[in-house]
């Protein structure tokens, strides 16, 4: 049998049933029991591919288009990036010549 326990790394399963038409697994060494669907969700590369391309300045409908997946897919894609990617700026109003810029107080 070419299966192997993804939380015990054991060749010992044997089939338990199945749930929806996908069969279930149950491991003999470690009780426990696992379906081998496939991940979900799109590939790492499409979005990647998809924030290259919306940092290039290409549209998100475009990009959308291209791929083949919906404009929200794409914009929760870059937010997600920028969220990562991007750091959020502070509260705190940066000093520059004693000028802060967001009220524009003086220090003296």
């Amino acid at each position: 049998m070419d299966k192997i326990c993804p939380y015990c790394q054991s060749q010992h399963l044997i089939k338990n049933g199945s749930a929806y038409g996908v069969p279930k697994w149950k491991c003999k060494d470690c009780l426990r029991q696992t379906s081998f669907k496939p991940p979900r969700g799109e590939p790492l590369w499409k979005k990647e591919t998809a924030v290259l391309l919306y940092r290039l300045g290409l549209s998100m409908n475009a990009i959308a288009k291209q791929l083949g997946v919906s404009t929200p897919s794409i914009l929760n894609w870059i937010r997600a990036h920028a969220a990562t990617h991007a750091p959020r700026p502070s509260r705190i109003p940066s000093f520059i010549n004693g000028e802060a810029f967001g009220d524009h107080t003086r220090l003296l």
